[in-house]
Order: C-alpha cells, then sequence, then structure tokens
C-alpha cells in the first residue's frame, strides 16, 4: 500500500493520505477539477485525473475502492444531495467502463453533509466539494501480505 500511496502522490495532483498504518489509502480530488459549476457531466479533465484508479481495478481481489463524493452547503440540502448522488453515479459509471470489477467499486453521494471547513468562503467552499477516493485492500492482497507473498 505504501508504494501505491507514493505512486500517486508523484503526480501531485490530488492530496494523498494514509490512514490504519498506511493500510488505507485517500487520495481527495477536488471536484471543481471533474465537474463545472452546478453539472454533472464530467469534464474531459477528469479522465485523466481517474486514470491511476482504472489500472487499480484491473487487478481482481487487491482493492476495494470506496468513492465518497462531497459538495458544499450553497443550495437546499435536496440540492445539494442531488447534485452529489448524480455526480458520483457518473464517477461510478466512468470508473466501471475501464473494469470488468464492478464489485470493487462502492460510491457514496454525501451532499454537504460532512464539510472539512466551515462553509463561510469561496476558498473554503471549494475545499469542501471533493472527491474522497479510499482504495482498501481486499482479501487476495491481505492474504498476499499474511503469506509473505509480496513483492
Amino acid at each position: 500500500m505504501n508504494s501505491t500511496a507514493k505512486k500517486l502522490a508523484q503526480r501531485k495532483l490530488e492530496k494523498i493520505e494514509t490512514l490504519r498504518n498506511g493500510e488505507v489509502i485517500v487520495a481527495t480530488i477536488g471536484t471543481d477539477g471533474l465537474f463545472a459549476p452546478n453539472d454533472t457531466i464530467p469534464r474531459k479533465e477528469a479522465y485523466e485525473l481517474l486514470r491511476p484508479y482504472y489500472n487499480l481495478l484491473n487487478l481482481p481481489g487487491y482493492y476495494k475502492i470506496v468513492m465518497a463524493l462531497h459538495t458544499d452547503n450553497t443550495g437546499s440540502e435536496q440540492y445539494t444531495d442531488y447534485l452529489s448522488e448524480a455526480r458520483i453515479n457518473e464517477i461510478y459509471n466512468l470508473m466501471a467502463s475501464h473494469t470488468d470489477n464492478e464489485g470493487q467499486l462502492i460510491p457514496y453521494a454525501l451532499g454537504a453533509s460532512d464539510p472539512l471547513l466551515p462553509n463561510d468562503s469561496q476558498n473554503n467552499r471549494a475545499t469542501n466539494r471533493r472527491l474522497e477516493i479510499f482504495i482498501v485492500p481486499d482479501k487476495l492482497l491481505i492474504e498476499m501480505a499474511r503469506t509473505h507473498k509480496l513483492q
């Protein structure tokens, strides 16, 4: 997991962190790079931003990828929930189109329910609009690590 995190961090296009002593990778991508304001159709740049994650999906049994999409609180709760749901469905479809292992993808639409910062400025709202990609080891990777078969 550490080598995967280092490879992703080299791109400097998203924030890469690890949780659980390096067992889980969290990539945070601002949705302003993925979608135009109030839009649900991915920008053409979104395909390139997500490219490294397509490759992870093509390693059956290695990873589960949990995707959580957040909005800021601009608009009603109904609107931000709708926007979050529509956007995560688009990201899911985009990711799923690059793999035969759709079961490895788990999408969540969180709307404005979990801001990182108060939604009291344009910069803070931009920070809150994000896609978090949690890369979690799956059964095969865990078994390989347990039996010292990882190289």
